[in-house]
């Protein structure tokens, strides 16, 4: 009776790491692609200036295992933090993972301060922050990929563009 029981412990501790969910800690630093346009208050029609600026945040992430929770912290690489957001994501499969955040008071902060640097230090005051984050790992946890969606739209509050509006996404993918 002890070998069976010794036998399925050391079974179960070999194909532990191919049942897990993706890993947390520290992801390597992503470059965040900031695309849309920044339109004028002249009228629903005007075209806007079109955005297209990159910032690089360093990412730190921490999965709760099969249950899907997730902490997502993005710190600026010059110093700060960005901001983190929080929740529970759907896992497939054990190695499938999908993060969806709709407006939580986090990620507003969070976009806010990313969209500032991008926009050269001017305030943005937020009215859509959305993100999806989608995670999965090869068997064996050999490779792990991931990728970044966040849709935002505002109104820029201070500098030169004051009063106009600003919406678009940040985009990043890769591996960790």
């Amino acid at each position: 009776m002890r070998r069976r029981v010794l036998g399925l412990v050391l079974v179960a501790a070999a194909l532990l790491p191919l049942g897990g969910c993706i890993p947390g800690g520290l992801l390597e630093a992503i470059e965040i692609a900031v695309y849309g346009y920044i339109r004028t208050s002249e009228g629903f029609y005007a075209k806007g200036t079109p955005m297209e600026e990159s910032i690089t945040a360093d990412v730190t992430a921490d999965f709760g295992g099969l249950d899907g929770t997730y902490d997502i912290t993005l710190d600026d690489p010059d110093g700060g933090t960005f901001g983190s957001f929080s929740g529970t994501g759907t896992v497939k499969r054990g190695r499938f993972v999908t993060l969806k955040d709709n407006e939580s008071e986090e990620l507003f902060s969070t976009v806010a301060a990313m969209l500032s640097k991008a926009l050269g230090g001017e305030s943005v005051n937020l009215t859509k922050a959305k993100a999806k984050v989608t995670a999965y790992q090869t068997p064996g946890g050999v490779e792990k990929h991931f990728k970044l969606t966040i849709s935002f739209a505002g109104t820029i509050t201070s500098g030169p563009s004051a009063g106009n509006t600003v919406k678009g996404k940040m985009s990043s993918e890769g591996q960790f």
